[in-house]
């Protein structure tokens, strides 16, 4: 099964070889572990240049570009493509490493961890991450491998434990939000397919990085709370990208299913872990 979507820009496609193009990456998708989504977002993670053609504009996009025609041979099209992404997903390995972090941190969750302190990752003797939640910080070696994350020891450590500077780090709440976008697996708790969905504030992230189906739903909730069913009827998008997208924003501490105002302690812990501020299994409501 598919776990996650890596995102692909265009550029100077007509319609038609859009439709051809999504068809080919659908194929490549098929029974791997990861994928590749034709998108519209000003952030992709790498884009496909139509570079024989003559409306081909500066590229715009701070990410990967491959240059690609489409030949008229599915076949050809097909081997072709496949090749290319084949080169280019060794090169978005910091994605790949965002999404296997971002799953087994969920999944840390929902077993009932601590997540509350200092953690490291360690294979074979190797250090290759540190996760320290205390903080909103995790970090990681770079150029391993996603299976690396999967098989390392999880390791508690002291507070005061620190991060290795030769690591690359971002904060938690920024690799949550990013693998929320890209999971194919269900990210909201329960809750929200009942109770209604209302915005606590603007989310932790840059507006610039906000998917549209972010930005649509921040827009709506912005002025009222909603149920999930009246979201899916407003949103031209298919179920699963506005899961992904409300996902997003509660990992960014932007919404809630609660009808009280949390305390900024529980919006930090629900950030954390993922779950609604004021959750009542939360030790601190």
């Amino acid at each position: 099964m598919t776990d996650y979507y890596l995102f692909v820009g265009h550029q100077a496609y007509s319609n038609q070889e859009l439709l051809k193009l999504t068809l080919i990456l659908d194929q490549l998708s098929e029974n791997q572990a990861f994928g590749w989504r034709l998108v519209h977002s000003a952030n992709p993670d790498l884009v496909l240049r139509n570079a024989g053609s003559a409306e081909l504009a500066n590229d715009e996009h701070n990410a990967l570009t491959i240059d690609f025609a489409l030949s008229g041979s599915p076949t050809t099209d097909l081997d072709n493509l496949s090749y290319l992404m084949a080169q280019a997903s060794i090169s978005l390995s910091k994605m790949h490493a965002i999404c296997s972090l971002g799953r087994l941190l969920k999944a840390r969750h929902s077993q009932g961890f601590d997540t509350r302190g200092v953690d490291h990752l360690v294979l074979n003797g190797q250090l290759v991450a540190v996760i320290s939640f205390h903080t909103d910080l995790i970090g990681w070696l770079l150029f391993n491998s996603a299976a690396d994350f999967e098989h390392a020891d999880w390791q508690s450590k002291p507070l005061a434990a620190s991060m290795p500077e030769s690591f690359f780090s971002m904060s938690i709440r920024q690799l949550m939000w990013l693998y929320a976008q890209r999971s194919t697996h269900n990210l909201l708790p329960e809750r929200y397919r009942s109770n209604r969905i209302r915005l606590l504030g603007a989310p932790k992230i840059p507006n610039v990085n906000m998917s549209d189906e972010e930005l649509f739903l921040f827009s709506l909730l912005s002025n009222k709370s909603y149920t999930l069913e009246q979201l899916y009827s407003r949103c031209d998008s298919e179920v699963q990208r506005i899961d992904n997208a409300l996902a997003g924003l509660l990992f960014a501490g932007a919404i809630s299913s609660y009808v009280f105002k949390p305390s900024i302690s529980q919006r930090v812990r629900a950030m954390l872990t993922g779950q609604d501020p004021l959750d009542p299994n939360d030790s601190e409501h």
